[in-house]
């Protein structure tokens, strides 16, 4: 049910009640990492020694440069959220900093959907 409220604040009285019914597959699961934002916020989990993150986003899953984001963030920075951007599939990967100044192996690849209105 729904009712008009104008600027002035007077409300129309209630519809009457209409059941909605959203079909899918069965047994189907929701999509996963699908943002109907431009700006979507990430994250990942804490790595013991940590010192910085170093975050990379790109169309290409090779991550060929230019990229379409990167950041590093501190160690207790454990998720970001991207500068807009244009509707498509990403991929995005970590990264360790040390102290030290090395790197770790860039993590698994994810990928998520942005589709905005």
């Amino acid at each position: 049910w729904v009712r008009a409220v104008d600027a002035e604040g007077h409300r129309s009285p209630w519809t009457e009640i209409q059941s909605v019914t959203v079909e899918s597959a069965d047994n189907a699961a929701p999509m996963r990492n699908y943002f109907t934002t431009s700006t979507p916020t990430l994250t990942w989990n804490h790595v013991t020694n940590a010192d910085e993150y170093v975050i990379q986003v790109d169309r290409d899953p090779k991550f060929t440069e230019p990229l379409d984001f990167s950041a590093m963030v501190a160690s207790d920075t454990l998720s970001i959220t991207i500068s807009s951007l244009a509707n498509g599939t990403y991929y995005w990967r970590v990264q360790t900093k040390y102290a030290d100044d090395s790197l770790s192996s860039w993590s698994a690849t994810d990928s998520f959907i942005i589709d905005t209105p």
